[in-house]
């Protein structure tokens, strides 16, 4: 099994894709380690560290990934709730939203004929308007 360490900073998506990759082939990879040991830092320092590398990753975000980001985050935490607990937050955001969410899902929708809606022209066969002067 190949061991790979990875010394530089990958960004939250980026990482998870990448290790994906390495898991497909079944290669190790040891993304915390830097051969850097550090002193044991309190809980503000942390604080700082964590607010700072958090502005470094948005930072480096283009639209697409941040977009991607929030959306995955959002689907993780929507997934943990209860139906309760969904419904209360969709209607904190939208009164109406849940029932017509519910709505979508739960009714069936009949395929549209298309006979009804459209028209065509035989050969040969034309339609003439009107043109009034203003």
């Amino acid at each position: 099994m190949t061991v790979i360490k990875l010394s530089r900073i990958v960004s939250y998506y980026y990482k998870h894709l990448f290790m994906g990759c390495f898991f497909m082939y079944n290669i190790n990879v040891d993304i915390f380690s830097t051969g850097f040991s550090t002193m044991q830092l309190n809980q503000d320092q942390l604080d700082n560290i964590i607010d700072q590398f958090s502005e470094i990753i948005v930072d480096g975000m283009d639209h697409k990934t941040m977009y991607q980001f929030v959306y995955d985050n959002l689907v993780d935490y929507y997934s943990d709730l209860t139906q309760d607990e969904l419904q209360d937050f969709v209607e904190m955001h939208d009164e109406d939203l849940w029932k017509e969410l519910v709505d979508n899902e739960t009714t069936d929708t009949l395929p549209i004929d298309p006979k009804t809606y459209t028209y065509g022209l035989a050969e040969g066969e034309s339609l003439s308007f009107p043109v009034h002067d203003s």
